[in-house]
């Protein structure tokens, strides 16, 4: 009798959505002529399951292990049946959840710490990648603690060291892989992923000058740099700018210039690390190349923290700066950097300055892969600021009282990056003046930036 309802209920049922779409493969056409024909039966809604997900078949597999679950309750064998099809769907905090909850429900079972690790590997544009991966290494250490033979384990601690950017730390974990097994795939395909790769690139960047004063009146500025970088662990940077500013005194026209070189050698690995950087300054007022040196330090757990310092050695006095910052990732497509800057201006025949605070805010949008907006605010008192993370001195003798930035970046090809930006800062008296007025620089940039890099297997 049930073999002919089977029948019956294959013949009514064959304009079914999925099979409108394709051909079923005879196994899961089967199971999901039973399904049909029995709603109620748990066995047929776990067979149709199982057997679409081996066939690569999620929505189908996904009907049946939710069907199981309405006509069984919650179980261990359930809630793992869901994770792969409703991550391959897209559903990736469903396919979390129902990993966690298989823990919950067998805290014993490698499988589910695999599994819930995997679902947190998986990010879209409204997860932070960051955080995921920690939580991911978590539940594989889990997992290996539950069953230290669990090689699977151990491969995914060592990709999602990879992924979280310790190529180092990946490379120790797929070795000691192949020591015990040497054509495990998992450990060779991550060998060849984290295997040491070298970076070349380079930049230019033209900047236009507009001044609300009455004695400066447009300058402009050209930016070139380059670097070379080995194991994502060394990078060494230079770059030279120059700037020329128009200035006009009673009827007389002058154009000062003011040429930069910068040195920058970083050393990071797995989120942390450290620069140094040195700068020379040669001013057509000056007489002699002045001089800066700094660094900074950084270290990520989530979030990353910074501090950084610099003495800056100028012809008519010294400004030193010590600051501190904190970048956040709230979703993969949205993070927040916060920066507080402490200035003093030492000059050489005058009373030091009180110090100054220069405090800025950042949000970085990245919409999409290939594009990337911040914008900056900033406020309080700096004396000859350094910008890190673009070799500059901004002003070397009026107060920066804040100002505003947005800068966009796009990129057009794997190599090619174009980027562009405006900002207004407000600047305000020399030290050891008694004015009080205030005028503002507005900058126009637009710079392109070629980088290319490769791998380097023994």
């Amino acid at each position: 009798m049930k073999t002919l309802l089977i029948v019956a209920a294959a013949l009514v049922l064959t304009s079914s959505a999925h099979a409108q779409e394709a051909e079923l493969p005879p196994a899961v056409e089967a199971a999901l002529i039973e399904f049909e024909a029995w709603p109620e039966d748990f066995g047929a809604a776990r067979q149709l399951g199982e057997v679409a997900a081996s066939w690569g078949i999620w929505d189908l597999a996904l009907q049946g292990w939710e069907r199981a679950e309405q006509l069984g309750g919650p179980s261990h064998d359930v809630a793992l049946g869901k994770v792969v099809p409703l991550l391959e769907l897209g559903r990736t905090a469903e396919a979390r959840r129902a990993a966690k909850e298989a823990t919950l429900l067998t805290p014993e079972s490698g499988a589910a710490w695999r599994l819930l690790a995997w679902s947190r590997r998986q990010t879209n544009r409204w997860q932070a990648g960051t955080y995921a991966r920690l939580g991911a290494a978590s539940a594989y250490r889990t997992a290996l603690r539950v069953d230290p033979e669990d090689r699977s384990a151990a491969c995914g601690i060592a990709w999602t060291a990879l992924e979280r950017g310790d190529r180092l730390g990946a490379t120790r974990g797929f070795q000691a892989l192949l020591a015990h097994q040497a054509e495990d795939a998992c450990a060779l395909g991550g060998m060849d992923a984290a295997a040491p790769r070298w970076r070349v690139g380079g930049g230019f960047w033209l900047s236009g000058y507009a001044y609300s004063n009455s004695t400066r009146t447009a300058g402009i500025s050209g930016l070139l740099s380059g670097w070379v970088g080995f194991g994502d662990v060394i990078t060494l940077e230079l770059a030279g700018r120059v700037l020329a500013i128009e200035s006009q005194v009673d009827t007389t026209k002058i154009v000062g210039t003011q040429g930069e070189f910068w040195a920058r050698l970083g050393v990071s690995h797995s989120g942390h690390g450290g620069e140094l950087l040195v700068g020379l300054l040669d001013r057509s007022s000056r007489s002699a190349t002045e001089t800066v040196v700094g660094g900074r330090a950084w270290a990520t757990f989530g979030a990353t923290a910074r501090i950084e310092g610099a003495v800056s050695t100028f012809e008519d006095g010294t400004a030193a700066l010590i600051g501190a910052g904190l970048r956040v990732p709230v979703f993969s497509l949205l993070g927040v950097d916060a920066a507080v800057q402490f200035t003093r201006w030492m000059p050489t025949s005058d009373t030091s300055t009180p110090v100054g605070a220069l405090v800025s805010g950042s949000v970085i949008l990245d919409p999409i892969d290939a594009l990337s907006i911040e914008l900056t605010g900033r406020g309080g008192v700096g004396w000859a600021p350094i910008r890190f993370d673009q070799p500059a001195i901004w002003n070397t003798a009026e107060r920066q009282l804040g100002g505003a930035a947005v800068t966009v970046t796009g990129r057009l090809t794997p190599f090619l990056s174009l980027r562009g930006g405006y900002e207004a800062v407000a600047l305000g008296a020399a030290a050891n003046t008694t004015t009080a007025s205030t005028s503002w620089t507005h900058v126009f940039s637009l710079g392109v930036t070629v980088e290319h890099s490769g791998g380097l297997k023994k």
